[in-house]
C-alpha cells in the first residue's frame, strides 16, 4: 500500500512537471462578425508563478502556446505568487509571443492581490507586453471584438475570506460588477470576450452581453474523475467547475490552468492550455 501510495504521488508529480495539454473547443456562435469567423483564442490561468512554478516552466507554456499560432492570448488571473516582483520573471518568456497579431492580455486573481501589490504586479506584467486589464474595457481597433477585463472581488465577498467561494457560488451568484469597469463605450455589433478570475456570474455576464467567458481560479479541482472534467472536488463549491459550457446564448470557459496549488499534485485534472476557435453558424 505504502509503496502504490509513493508510486502515485511520483507519477503527479511528474505529470504536473509536463508540458501543459492542449484542448481545442470549437465553438459555433451564432450572428458571429464574419471578420471572427476562424478566429483563435489561447486560454492560459493560475499559472502561480514564485510558489508552484518555476520560469522556466512559464517559458516552456508559452514556448507551446507561440507555435500554435493564437490570433489572441488571454490569461485569467493568478500569474504569480507570493511577491509583485515574481511578475518581473514573466517579461523574458513573454517574448515568445510578440507575433500574437491581436495582443497578449489579461486580468488578475486572487493570488495576485495576495502579493499586497496587485497594481503593482498589473504594471510589471503590461510592462512585459501582458497587457492587464484592471476593471476595464478595450474595443480592438481592427476587429469587431471588445474585451471586458474585471478585477478579482473574491475575497471581498468570500466566506473564507482568502480566495473561498462566494457563500452561493454553487448557485452562479451575481457577483459581478460591470459599474467599476472603465473604458470606450461598447461599438454596435461587436463580439464581447470577458476575462474574469473566478466562474461566477455566468448568466450575469450573459446578459450584459458578454458572449464568451474565460475563467480559471478552480483548478479543475485538482482532483478530478478520470475523463470527465465536471466530477471535481471544486464542483462540490461552485456551479461552473471546469471545462466548456453554453447557456444562456453564451459559452464559458473554465480552465483547470498551469501549476497545482496548495500541493504540487494533480489527479486527471492535468495542466491545461485551452485553444479557442470561433465559428460562425450560418
Amino acid at each position: 500500500g505504502a509503496l502504490a501510495i509513493l508510486r502515485t504521488c511520483g507519477y503527479r508529480v511528474i505529470r504536473q512537471s509536463l508540458p501543459p495539454n492542449v484542448k481545442r473547443h470549437s465553438l459555433e456562435i451564432k450572428d458571429l462578425p464574419s471578420a471572427l469567423d476562424g478566429f483563435t483564442i489561447a486560454h492560459i490561468t493560475d499559472l502561480h508563478l514564485g510558489l508552484c512554478a518555476s520560469q522556466a516552466e512559464l517559458n516552456q507554456a508559452l514556448r507551446l502556446v507561440a507555435s500554435l499560432k493564437p490570433d489572441l492570448v488571454a490569461f485569467t488571473g493568478d500569474q504569480v505568487d507570493r511577491s509583485a516582483d515574481n511578475a518581473k520573471l514573466y517579461h523574458r518568456p513573454l517574448e515568445h509571443l510578440k507575433q500574437v497579431p491581436h495582443g497578449v492580455w489579461g486580468v488578475l486573481g486572487n493570488h495576485d492581490h495576495y502579493t499586497g501589490a496587485p497594481l503593482q504586479v498589473a504594471r510589471y506584467l503590461t510592462e512585459g507586453g501582458l497587457t492587464t486589464l484592471v476593471d476595464r474595457q478595450v474595443n480592438l481597433p481592427d476587429l469587431p471584438l471588445r474585451l471586458i477585463g474585471l478585477d478579482d472581488q473574491g475575497i471581498h465577498h468570500s466566506w473564507m475570506g482568502r480566495g473561498g467561494p462566494s457563500l452561493d457560488a454553487k448557485d452562479d451568484p451575481d457577483v459581478l460588477n460591470f459599474d467599476l469597469v472603465n473604458g470606450p463605450a461598447p461599438r454596435p455589433g461587436d463580439f464581447t470576450i470577458l476575462l474574469n478570475h473566478r466562474p461566477e456570474g455566468f448568466g450575469q455576464a450573459a446578459a450584459h452581453g458578454c458572449r464568451l467567458y474565460l475563467a480559471g481560479h478552480t483548478h479543475g479541482g485538482q482532483y478530478q474523475f478520470p475523463f470527465k472534467d465536471q466530477i471535481n472536488l471544486s464542483a462540490a463549491f461552485y456551479k461552473y467547475s471546469s471545462g466548456l459550457y453554453h447557456e444562456h446564448e453564451a459559452w464559458l470557459n473554465v480552465s483547470p490552468g498551469i501549476a497545482a496549488v496548495g500541493v504540487p499534485f494533480r489527479l486527471w485534472a492535468w495542466p491545461e492550455i485551452s485553444i479557442i476557435t470561433l465559428k460562425r453558424l450560418n
